[in-house]
């Protein structure tokens, strides 16, 4: 694999304004989804990893970035968690509030979206150290 064209290359170059559009598409799906079943919440809540992540990068001055991105990506992983939990309960895997394939849909795009957002903050502590 040419690590030149990969995906965590092109989403750390990308302009700082997009990485506001990913915190509002985040914050959006995860809000949609108190009122609505057809909802991806956890893509919702792993679009807010990345965007987060990515900020960091332009808003952190370099000294404090360590520091900063450790405590976003456990934060993150913690919510994550959380919603995981909340999404995988026996009392909600069974309600027909979605069907089967979404929920697995949702939570397989997550979960590549959680890695990619991991690789981001793992290179950006890399360059830190």
């Amino acid at each position: 694999m040419n690590n030149e064209h990969s995906l965590v290359d092109r989403l750390q170059q990308l302009s700082p304004s997009i990485v506001p559009w990913l915190l509002v598409a985040g914050l959006t799906m995860v809000t949609a989804a108190q009122f609505a079943t057809h909802v991806p919440v956890m893509v919702g809540v792993a679009t807010l990893m990345l965007g987060s992540t990515l900020a960091i990068r332009d808003r952190v001055p370099p000294q404090l970035r360590l520091l900063v991105m450790t405590i976003n990506l456990v934060t993150y992983l913690v919510l994550y968690t959380l919603f995981l939990g909340a999404v995988m309960h026996r009392t909600t895997l069974w309600m027909p509030v979605a069907p089967p394939w979404f929920r697995l849909t949702d939570l397989g795009s997550s979960i590549w979206l959680v890695v990619v957002s991991l690789q981001v903050g793992v290179r950006q502590i890399q360059a830190a150290i």
